[in-house]
């Protein structure tokens, strides 16, 4: 059976500075890509390469988990989200990287660099030279912690490079991304990391977010022996962002698994994924572009209708072209959950608005597929677009 996944509706890219990727680093196999060289703002992910040389220097035992690390005055002046705490005292190093990591604080990042480096730019030289020599070629950091700074730049691809690393780099402290959350002086600080939970197998890594970025996550899940990776960077929001990854990253493994099953046919073929949005309904955000200069990124005004990216599934770096029979049997699918019942009140939604295909609902990787069988493949096609005019999500999957 080949599935060609077609569509998704109802979530919002941010402009048209998103970019999207998804790896399978076993294999170094690009799976999922749009975008994915371009020139973005990194935000808080900035801070998976200071938590990078935090666990070096960890591993190597020149710091220990247990050592203590002072905060300066300059450390608390830091925008926050915060820690905070107080100037003159000292934290852990292991408050700080649960700080890092559950809190994106922006004063333990100073802290951390002041800390490892000396000083605050000693500690951004080696993030470069870092990130230099694991091929992160289209990557400049400028401070610790994300802060907005037009010379400061990613791509996702980088993005991707640096959350294979410090996977591979460092088993041992790896799993500290899955910390939900953590006290500090009498407070419980939580977390916000909401794929955690959503995306069956992840377990990690890190989200981040600025205005002229958009919201931005580096995601890790595992399913048997298969690991992936996804990056998404600028989401229109919080929730359109966890979405977007959710989507690719179920689709990708799923593409993978319908390839383990017949290896002759190629992994994914998918066309068009559109993803609406209408700017009657949104304001007009700044977009990020990248120019031919080396260390900047510059904003220009987005005066121009907005255009809507597509995005495709790819296999060994090509696109593959579809070659679907519009008569072929077909499904449309329109969400997965934890739970048969909600997989089942979505697809009996779906099935109100429509009047037409059967409610199916499939178990796959743990989540319950909301499905509504029954079409050709131009019917099923049809029938999402329908869905999506009304804000729903829908991807069509053919048999």
């Amino acid at each position: 059976m080949l599935s060609i996944l077609t569509s998704i509706g109802g979530t919002a890219f941010a402009y048209t500075g998103f970019s999207a990727l998804v790896i399978e680093p076993k294999t170094g196999k690009v799976i999922y890509e749009h975008n994915a060289t371009e020139r973005r703002y990194p935000a808080s992910l900035t801070k998976i390469m200071t938590l990078y040389i935090l666990f070096e220097d960890l591993s190597k035992g020149k710091i220990k988990m247990n050592q203590r690390m002072p905060i300066s005055q300059r450390a608390v002046k830091a925008e926050c989200s915060c820690l905070r705490p107080k100037a003159g005292t000292s934290i852990t190093v292991e408050t700080a990287v649960k700080a890092l990591i559950v809190q994106s604080a922006n004063d333990v990042s100073i802290a951390v660099a002041e800390f490892i480096g000396g000083t605050e730019a000693k500690f951004v030289e080696r993030m470069n030279k870092t990130a230099k020599r694991l091929g992160m070629t289209n990557t400049h950091f400028v401070n610790p912690n994300g802060l907005p700074n037009d010379n400061q730049y990613t791509t996702a691809r980088d993005m991707a490079t640096l959350g294979v690393a410090i996977y591979n780099h460092f088993p041992k402290y790896y799993p500290l991304f899955q910390t939900e959350s953590f006290y500090f002086d009498g407070r419980l600080i939580k977390g916000h990391n909401r794929v955690n939970s959503m995306l069956a197998g992840a377990d990690g890594i890190k989200t981040g977010y600025i205005r002229k970025s958009g919201s931005n996550l580096v995601t890790s899940a595992q399913r048997g022996n298969t690991r992936l990776f996804g990056v998404v960077i600028g989401g229109r929001n919080t929730q359109s962002r966890d979405n977007i990854m959710v989507d690719i990253m179920e689709q990708s493994f799923e593409a993978l698994q319908r390839n383990h099953r017949n290896p002759s046919i190629s992994p994914i073929i998918t066309e068009d994924l559109l993803v609406g949005y209408d700017p009657q309904k949104n304001p007009k955000p700044k977009q990020i572009v990248a120019t031919n200069h080396k260390n900047k990124v510059n904003i220009v005004s987005n005066d121009a209708p907005q255009t809507i990216p597509t995005i495709k599934l790819i296999s060994n770096h090509k696109t593959i072209a579809s070659t679907t029979n519009s008569k072929k049997a077909a499904a449309i699918q329109v969400g997965a959950y934890k739970s048969r019942k909600s997989a089942q009140d979505r697809a009996r939604m779906a099935h109100r608005k429509l009047q037409q295909g059967k409610i199916d609902v499939v178990l796959i990787d743990n989540l319950y597929r909301a499905r509504l069988s029954g079409f050709s493949y131009e019917k099923a096609t049809l029938a999402c677009h329908q869905l999506k005019q009304s804000g729903n999500d829908c991807i069509v999957i053919a048999k």
